[in-house]
């Protein structure tokens, strides 16, 4: 499957046994040409979420099972500066997945996409 890497040294199941996983699902979904509209919103959420995801939440990256799965190819970049934390790069769709997905969405004080 395009954009899936192995990123362990050591011995991981097959790729195959991960199909039904909602973070194989949503990737196939995006490389077989999918967009954000025609996906499963659910689907997004379980996986871009920064309480149990930071990795996807903020780089577009999922780990699972010694596998990285890089959505960043259809994610867009934004600043976003944080009441506390000041300003940090996160690739998201757009910027209310961004708002939507955070553990704490309070503290976003501006959002700026960068271009392409």
């Amino acid at each position: 499957m395009k954009n899936v890497r192995k990123f362990v040294k050591h011995e991981i199941p097959d790729l195959t046994k991960l199909e039904n996983t909602p973070v194989y699902k949503l990737l196939k979904h995006f490389n077989e040409g999918g967009t954000i509209k025609t996906a499963d919103k659910e689907l997004i959420r379980l996986v871009f979420n920064e309480l149990w995801h930071p990795d996807s939440y903020r780089h577009g990256i999922y780990k699972l099972q010694g596998y990285i799965f890089d959505f960043s190819e259809y994610l867009k970049t934004f600043l976003v500066k944080d009441k506390y934390y000041g300003w940090q790069e996160y690739k998201s769709f757009n910027k209310t997945w961004i708002r939507e997905n955070s553990s704490s969405p309070s503290h976003i004080i501006q959002i700026v996409e960068l271009p392409a």
